[in-house]
């Protein structure tokens, strides 16, 4: 029976949250059995795990392909070197049993394991490296989500324990909420909202053509919204995101409308979500977030991405998209039109709000 387990995923933040959420569903049988998990992530993700109790130990590694911070790609590849090394080192020091490459579109630390003589190595294969896994999986299911594609590698692996077995098959496969540390609002945020009994979060996006939905749209909606007595709240991080914010506060014009662009921390996000009623998200972090707390999300998605794959999966979600014969097209930027999205209405998208 293995002791240590090493999971990997140095992806962006939805991608590491779909891990810990396969990760949470095997909790306890790692805990009975006295197995130690161990994440490798890139030092964005830090706050996300750190707000919950999933993970024994956290190793850094910003693997340059995933790091949208804005060092150059340079700067960006001697970061990931430097980490390389000093993560080499401790996993040959750690001597860990078996690495599971949870990230299922790209490699990450998989050779950083092999050289550190990890004997059990679980995958999906990656041109060229598919040799470096000891226990390779095949995409051969259709239509099916990130979380299932990863969720496949922790059962093969539990399946090899002969201890999948003990999973709780009434398990919420997507609620993580009992893992979630409590949590406080920091005091400026506070003075910024009122807290009413009733909260919708809205995350616009970062302004990505192909992502975004009509901003004239937003703005019935929020009106809607506001109506029904909502404390409407703007969240999210960048320059483009602030702008568009902004545009939407002058367009209402109303003390229930508050924006929250770069001013909340992750801890911050975290908590305001557990205290809302609705979430609306374009494809963000945020739905994904609001998803795996179990709070209720209405996801407006185009169909430029694989969207069986990559949309919010819980018990409490909505997922919103013009049913069109090109879905998960694939197109660079989408097509002109984006009828995928742009054809969502707001009138579907309120209803959806008030579906509990």
């Amino acid at each position: 029976m293995p002791k240590k387990v090493l999971i990997s995923n140095c992806a962006h933040l939805g991608d590491i949250l779909i891990t810990m959420q396969v990760v949470a569903r095997a909790k306890k049988i790692f805990n009975l059995n006295n197995i130690s998990i161990t994440l490798v992530a890139g030092t964005w993700a830090k706050d996300l795990v750190n707000s919950f109790e999933i993970f024994d130990n956290y190793y850094y590694l910003d693997h340059w392909r995933h790091n949208r911070s804005e060092e150059g790609i340079i700067s960006k590849i001697k970061t990931y070197l430097r980490q390389k090394k000093t993560l080499r080192q401790k996993l040959k020091s750690d001597h860990y049993d078996v690495f599971l490459q949870m990230n299922s579109y790209w490699y990450d630390s998989l050779p950083i394991a092999y050289k550190a003589n990890i004997r059990r190595r679980y995958g999906y294969p990656h041109i060229g490296l598919n040799k470096m896994l000891t226990n390779t999986l095949s995409f051969s299911a259709k239509n099916a989500s990130e979380f299932m594609f990863q969720n496949e590698i922790m059962n093969t692996f539990l399946s090899d324990c002969l201890i999948r077995s003990q999973i709780n098959k009434g398990f919420d496969f997507y609620n993580i909420t009992q893992y979630l540390k409590p949590k406080k609002l920091n005091n400026q945020i506070k003075d910024l909202i009122s807290m009413k009994d009733k909260i919708a979060i809205i995350s616009l996006g970062r302004g990505i053509r192909e992502r975004s939905w009509p901003r004239e749209r937003w703005h019935i909606l929020v009106q809607n919204l506001i109506k029904d007595d909502f404390q409407v709240l703007i969240v999210g991080n960048g320059d483009r995101e602030d702008k568009i914010a902004k545009s939407l506060l002058e367009s209402v014009c109303n003390s229930g409308l508050i924006s929250l662009v770069n001013r909340t921390s992750l801890s911050d996000l975290i908590y305001l979500v557990t205290q809302s009623q609705i979430v609306v998200s374009v494809e963000t972090f945020v739905g994904h977030l609001a998803a795996s707390l179990g709070i209720r999300v209405v996801s407006i998605y185009s169909g430029v991405s694989d969207v069986a794959r990559w949309a919010p999966r819980g018990e409490n979600t909505s997922l919103l998209i013009e049913d069109l014969d090109c879905i998960s097209c694939g197109i660079k930027n989408g097509c002109e039109s984006l009828s995928c999205i742009n054809n969502v209405g707001v009138n579907e998208v309120f209803k959806e709000c008030l579906n509990k």
